[in-house]
């Protein structure tokens, strides 16, 4: 399996997971019934939502979107502006040792900051967005989930918690 799929399958479980707690707490959620919708990953009460999976990047207690990779020239079509024109931008942190997985909730739209930062290591051209500026939502402690995500997480971060 492939770094893209595993990405894909990441995402998945992600979006899986917010629908459930989100339904567990009795609100409505309806997916977006197209893979490749370009504003957002699903509804939850009506409100467009984006949910991301992200493993925290330490360096700088940031989750990374990304925007340029310099190595291979592709663009990340339309993630970062996904992630600022949706009125909920919630992220599933990757678990560290302690098999936390916690779930975040970005600042309200309009009121969202990042930085830009190349990273070195892969080359990659990022939008830091500081977890400072996040609400916790949940810590889900579930040995199920955290080995469904550790199947398929390419995070060299596992040290972290």
């Amino acid at each position: 399996m492939n770094r893209i799929q595993s990405q894909k399958i990441l995402g998945d479980i992600a979006e899986a997971v917010v629908s459930d707690y989100f339904e567990m707490q009795g609100n409505v959620v309806e997916m977006s019934t197209d893979p490749y919708d370009q504003e957002k990953d699903m509804f939850i009460n009506g409100v467009r939502a984006e949910v991301k999976f992200e493993t925290l990047y330490h360096k700088f207690n940031s989750f990374s979107i990304p925007v340029y990779n310099t190595r291979n020239g592709r663009i990340a079509k339309n993630q970062l502006n996904k992630c600022l024109n949706v009125e909920r931008l919630i992220v599933v942190q990757n678990p560290g040792k302690d098999k936390v997985v916690t779930l975040w909730e970005a600042t309200p739209l309009g009121k969202r900051d990042f930085n830009l930062h190349m990273n070195q290591h892969d080359g990659r051209l990022v939008a830091l967005f500081p977890l400072e500026t996040f609400t916790k939502i949940v810590d889900i402690r579930s040995d199920k989930l955290y080995n469904e995500i550790t199947k398929y997480s390419f995070s060299n971060y596992k040290e972290y918690a």
